[in-house]
């Protein structure tokens, strides 16, 4: 048996390994590196008219039926015209020193939106991270009783990446208070998205011109529940800190998001909301928004994947520990190790991981172990 003394375990700097597509049908995939991710960066869209309630934030519906088209591919879905009655500013700030950051004081990167139009303001609480994709914590919402309102459980709504064909769901849940007959009772709310990449082309934008295109349909179903002591009946029985909530009835509505490479999420169309499936082709939207301007420099998107720096080892007690950097344009990573000098043929794997790093548990088998990292990007 070979001790720790004489094992020599030594480092090989991460290479990388590109796996080019073969699928020309449809080459369009988003990934972290095209959504917003740095403060300072913003963009501004063009929004159809608002409705008569302000403070609902209701708006006119548009016509859009034509312009939603079928699923698959390849589309060209023309947003070059639509309603310009009023824009929105998105930014991405540092919520930190400000109102909507004191409720959510570990978050440091917001998307703020504001309405031209009246200034009323939005924001989303949210994380942007490789690999894994948009992580949203909750919301804040001037317009809400409870202006910031924390999911029970962050959720990843756009992961990372996403292709043709894609599918994910997610579940929201949070608990606020509602005004009846003057008097306040906690409501429970739980929205359930199931998400489906069913489209891609290419879409044509007011002053940005035209490029390649996914889009995602989700399908939104949501719940509200009141407490049931409010009411005579005893309840379903399954409320938190043993208090139980009636259901109020569900609702469901259709959102469409159009992701160009390079620019992020560039234009959206939601349904109205009704008991019944709206279904992929409805005929009217309560929101249909198109980017028309942003400071973000947009990239050609991802053609190989970038190698995986700064690479790290650590060794305790027979174990190493392998460590690096997040690399751009990466789906995963392959980790081999050599016991023979790294000569062509005598590499192994250790492991396949979207982490960026892994514990190898058998280093003491081999008297030395040189390791690599490789990076890859697989085929859409």
């Amino acid at each position: 048996m070979k001790s720790s003394t004489q094992t020599l375990v030594t480092l090989l700097f991460s290479i990388l390994l590109w796996v080019p597509s073969s699928h020309a049908e449809d080459p369009v995939v988003i990934r972290n590196s095209d959504m917003f991710n740095q403060v300072g960066q913003y963009y501004r869209a063009y929004l159809n008219a608002r409705g008569d309630s302000l403070l609902s934030g209701t708006r006119e519906t548009v016509p859009v039926r034509q312009l939603i088209g079928e699923p698959g591919g390849p589309h060209l879905w023309d947003f070059s015209e639509g309603p310009t009655d009023d824009t929105i500013r998105v930014d991405y700030v540092n919520p930190q020193g400000t109102v909507p950051g004191h409720f959510f004081p570990n978050i440091e990167f917001a998307e703020r939106m504001q309405f031209e139009s009246n200034g009323e303001t939005k924001w989303l609480m949210i994380e942007q991270k490789p690999l894994i994709g948009r992580k949203v914590y909750g919301f804040f919402d001037p317009t809400w009783d409870d202006l910031g309102v924390v999911f029970n459980t962050a959720i990843v709504d756009f992961p990372d990446p996403m292709r043709y064909g894609d599918k994910w769901s997610t579940t929201v849940a949070f608990q606020s208070a509602l005004s009846v007959l003057g008097f306040e009772t906690p409501v429970r709310y739980t929205s359930v998205s199931e998400f489906e990449v069913d489209g891609w082309g290419y879409i044509n934008l007011p002053e940005l011109g035209f490029g390649d295109v996914l889009r995602v349909n989700e399908k939104v179903t949501a719940t509200q529940a009141i407490r049931s002591d409010f009411f005579p009946s005893t309840g379903d029985g399954d409320g938190e800190d043993n208090v139980s909530f009636t259901d109020l009835g569900k609702t469901i509505h259709r959102n469409l998001y159009f992701f160009r490479p390079g620019f992020g999420l560039v234009a959206e169309i939601h349904s109205t909301t009704s008991e019944a499936d709206p279904g992929s082709s409805f005929s009217d939207a309560l929101f249909f928004s198109r980017m028309f301007e942003t400071n973000r420099e947009p990239s050609v998107g991802c053609q190989e994947p970038q190698a995986a720096g700064n690479l790290v080892l650590s060794y305790n007690a027979g174990r190493v520990l392998l460590k690096w950097d997040t690399a751009d344009c990466t789906d995963s990573y392959r980790v081999e190790y050599s016991s023979r000098g790294g000569v062509p043929g005598s590499w192994n794997l250790l492991e396949s991981t979207q982490s960026t790093f892994i514990v190898d548990n058998q280093a003491l088998q081999d008297a030395s172990r040189i390791y690599r990292v490789i990076s890859v990007l697989s085929q859409p």
